[in-house]
């Protein structure tokens, strides 16, 4: 054999030596990686479902590490940050003659327009220059008048943090989009309203998670008030503690 393709041959199998070499490097940095129940720096992009947090995905929160010790790659051990404070009582409003309706305007309807939550209060439906149609507008007397149906099903009444320090409001769940059938939260009115009647539907709203538009609708189309009720604009906690932070809390532990 001539030197040349000795040297060739020799070149070759030294190339493969090392390749070899990397790939059990790689391979066992790759295995203490997985093994070690606590790796340090570890980045979690996070996921969807299950037992991750509903607000961190397009929600308005950051997801956040509970404690910085526990297993970075366990959904429980991960949060949402808490927005709920930051946004502030807003108003929805909308005054127009009744056209174009089907049926009777007998009914207010609040509707998310997608999985959120927010807080409703001091909600009125009124004819110009008459009185509130609505029986409970301020929920002091609880849900009484008011019926969650569907996707806003856990929707209730909040304690304490109602419209200018009042002792009530509407505490809007939504876990999806909701709509003109059976997901939405609807009150009758005292007495319906009549088609060419100019009307004003009302209500103070707080952005609290998730979706931030929110529509009052009458019944049968005769009448909607729709916004964006969110007015906050530092969303999230980047650069800042975790308003999630529980040190010491017993944290989810792999299975071995």
């Amino acid at each position: 054999m001539r030197m040349g393709a000795r040297l060739a041959t020799v070149s070759s199998s030294i190339q493969k030596r090392r390749v070899l070499i990397s790939l059990r490097f790689q391979t066992a940095r790759l295995r203490r990686r997985l093994s070690s129940p606590r790796p340090t720096g570890a980045r979690r992009v996070g996921g969807t479902g299950g037992r991750w947090g509903k607000w961190a995905h397009g929600g308005g929160s950051s997801l956040e590490l509970i404690d910085a010790r526990s297993d970075h790659r366990l959904a429980p051990n991960w949060a949402d940050s808490d927005e709920t404070a930051k946004s502030a009582w807003t108003n929805i409003e909308f005054t127009g003659v009744l056209d174009n309706g089907n049926g009777s305007a007998n009914s207010l309807q609040i509707i998310l327009l997608g999985p959120g939550e927010c807080l409703v209060d001091n909600v009125e439906v009124f004819a110009s220059g008459g009185a509130n149609l609505i029986s409970n507008p301020d929920f002091e007397s609880g849900m009484t008048g008011w019926v969650a149906q569907g996707n806003h099903e856990d929707s209730g009444l909040e304690v304490g943090q109602g419209y200018n320090n009042s002792t009530r409001c509407l505490h809007v769940r939504a876990i999806d989009r909701g709509d003109t059938g059976a997901n939405r939260i609807r009150a009758t009115l005292k007495s319906a309203l009549n088609s060419g009647q100019t009307a004003t539907v009302r209500a103070k709203v707080r952005w609290l998670a998730g979706h931030p538009e929110i529509l009052l609708r009458l019944k049968g189309n005769w009448l909607e008030a729709a916004g964006n009720i969110l007015t906050a604009h530092n969303l999230g906690t980047p650069g800042a503690p975790n308003s999630r932070t529980a040190v010491g809390r017993s944290s989810a532990k792999r299975k071995l």
